[in-house]
């Protein structure tokens, strides 16, 4: 009895995922607006330190004459 050549499946090898173009210019899209609002929390979070930092610095205090 003899089975042949014929193999039904390729084992490993993962079958190449088509992306319409429509959903990778979206994704490129959104991957942008994240990027940009990962930099922008980046910039708030060094505000806020040197704010914090700022309002825990030791005050000059004013000179009094008594």
């Amino acid at each position: 009895r003899s089975w042949g050549c014929r193999i039904p499946f390729k084992i490993g090898q993962p079958k190449k995922q088509i992306v319409p173009k429509t959903v990778e210019r979206d994704f490129e899209r959104e991957y942008g607006k994240l990027q940009q609002l990962e930099e922008q929390t980046r910039r708030l979070q060094k505000d806020m330190k040197k704010s914090t930092d700022a309002d825990l610095a030791p005050k000059p205090q004013p000179v009094t004459d008594v």
